[in-house]
């Protein structure tokens, strides 16, 4: 545990933001949307990929046509679209927390991968600042 000479309200203070970084770690996930054309062979593939290269907690994916639905549900203007715009996706969630930064690499790196969220900054930021134990 990290002494801090400092003030009792400074103290106070890093208590709450180490809390917070902890449960933003702990509830972390990985969105990753795939490539717009993908089949669902390379759907599979992927899957697949993913299992094998990290320790996965839970993967799930999410279809663009499920999102649609869902979106669709709040606004009636996105039934008279003639294509959907959406990306299939996955939402992931590793086993180890303080690997996540690592495993979004991993995940970028893999073939039809458009983009991958994890919280980035927030993330980077508890991780830099060294006070999850």
């Amino acid at each position: 545990m990290m002494v801090c000479s400092c003030t009792k309200k400074e103290e106070i203070e890093k208590v709450k933001y180490d809390d917070t970084c902890k449960q933003l770690l702990d509830e972390a996930q990985i969105l990753v949307y795939l490539e717009k054309d993908i089949t669902k062979d390379e759907i599979k593939a992927f899957e697949k990929e993913v299992n094998k290269k990290l320790q996965i907690e839970t993967i799930t994916f999410k279809s663009k046509e499920e999102q649609l639905e869902l979106m669709q549900e709040y606004s009636e203007n996105l039934e008279e679209m003639e294509e959907n715009p959406l990306f299939d996706s996955y939402i992931i969630t590793i086993k180890n927390k303080e690997g996540i930064m690592e495993a979004a690499k991993v995940i970028e790196g893999l073939d039809n991968v458009s983009s991958v969220h994890y919280g980035e900054y927030f993330v980077k930021e508890c991780l830099e600042k060294g006070s999850i134990e």
